[in-house]
């Protein structure tokens, strides 16, 4: 009688052999410099930042998950609330030691640098969190205040506070001081005009600077200072750009903007800039390079606009200031700002898959600028895609290229 059973019971042993995950919860295996974290698809390669969770996938079998990032962690099972998770784990940042997450001790600041940039570490105990403030600027706190963090997106470090080996140079995603000279020259007879920029021309938002001086160097002031950009195409169809024009600032002291739609080159065609004050004129050539941090599209009714990034200029890892300025070429010679718009974004690390968290759409600002936030986690290419509305109306995206140090 008992054969008779055998192969009920062979057959229980294998289901049970087959059964999806393991019999126990136990934290993630983690080959460091190959496993991948599940939510950035990133290489793990920081046993300190590294975390997971185990969660019940049939009853009495658990999966284990791997992250690259306490954060990731956390982040990725609010994406997935099917997943009955029953342990939480993080490593000790002193020992490298696994630890039960819910019973850890964790310190934020943003001089840690951790792996997606949510600068967050993990401790068996209240004194090794307190050691490590001693030589940060942070705060600790317990299991119940990270979540409430994740889950309100404050866990992410500002890019101009996270670079202690920039603290001598201008932070990520401000403008530095206008230093690169774009020409100089005399208008008429008497004034000098010296125009210098933030940084090389390129195509895109370009801010200028305009210097007038007399011969004996003190300053001038001329009420009616205008630009005019040129392109001269070798194929004609010559064409302007867009301008905000001079305000003075200070005496003598002008602040201006070019929008640049294209590149000049050999193959292209050359730009010339002409300073004029009353009857009085200075043309000035222009080195315009090519920029991926400014595009333009379509619409559907045949419509030009263009989409150039006014900040950052220098952009860092962690949340930072995003500025766009958003204009339409209406002839050659006529461009106009755009107000009034509906833009999206969404940022993305094409190389590696995944976005990023804490990013805010740009709202309108008026004359044509829009500011809003994005988040550049981790060094590395980035894109950020904008898509424009007109009310109800979709106009087209615009697609930004970012290389983050």
């Amino acid at each position: 009688m008992k054969l008779k059973y055998a192969p009920f019971l062979l057959l229980l042993l294998l289901l049970a052999a087959c059964a999806p995950g393991e019999v126990t919860a136990s934290p993630p295996e983690i080959r460091y410099g190959e496993t991948i974290c599940i939510e950035c698809n990133m290489i793990i390669s920081d046993v300190r930042f590294a975390a997971g969770y185990a969660h019940e996938v049939a009853p009495g079998r658990y999966e284990s998950i791997p992250f690259d990032d306490i954060g990731d962690m956390l982040f990725y099972a609010a994406k997935h609330p099917e997943h009955n998770v029953t342990n939480w784990y993080v490593h000790d940042y002193d020992t490298e030691e696994w630890l039960d997450a819910v019973q850890a001790v964790y310190v934020f600041s943003h001089g840690l640098q951790t792996p997606m940039g949510q600068g967050v570490a993990a401790f068996a105990a209240q004194e090794q969190a307190d050691a490590l403030l001693e030589t940060l600027d942070g705060e600790s706190f317990d299991w119940a205040e990270l979540q409430r963090r994740a889950a309100a997106g404050e866990l992410v470090v500002n890019a101009e506070l996270h670079q202690p080996d920039m603290a001598d140079s201008q932070p990520a995603g401000t403008i530095p001081p206008a230093l690169i000279t774009v020409g100089e020259g005399r208008l008429g007879d008497d004034d000098d005009v010296r125009v210098t920029a933030t940084q090389p021309l390129h195509t895109g938002y370009n801010e200028l600077r305009l210097q007038l001086s007399d011969a004996a160097g003190a300053p001038v002031s001329a009420d009616d200072l205008r630009l005019t950009p040129r392109m001269a195409m070798l194929e004609g169809h010559d064409h302007g750009a867009g301008v905000i024009q001079p305000e003075e600032t200070e005496p003598g002291v002008y602040e201006a903007a070019l929008a640049l739609p294209m590149p000049g080159g050999p193959d292209l065609g050359e730009w010339s800039l002409t300073v004029t004050a009353g009857s009085e004129e200075l043309s000035l050539p222009l080195e315009v390079a090519p920029s991926a941090a400014a595009t333009s599209f379509m619409t559907e009714d045949e419509r030009r606009i263009f989409v150039a990034t006014v900040e950052p200029q220098l952009p860092g890892v962690g949340v930072q200031p995003l500025r766009l300025f958003v204009y339409e070429r209406l002839s050659a010679d006529e461009w106009v700002a755009l107000e009034g718009l509906t833009l999206t974004i969404t940022p993305e690390m094409p190389t590696m898959g995944h976005g990023s968290p804490n990013n805010a759409d740009p709202q309108d600002e008026g004359g044509g600028f829009y500011a809003g936030q994005v988040n550049f986690s981790m060094s590395g290419p980035w894109q950020v895609t904008v898509n424009v509305a007109d009310g109800e109306t979709e106009l087209g995206e615009a697609i930004l290229a970012f290389d983050v140090p």
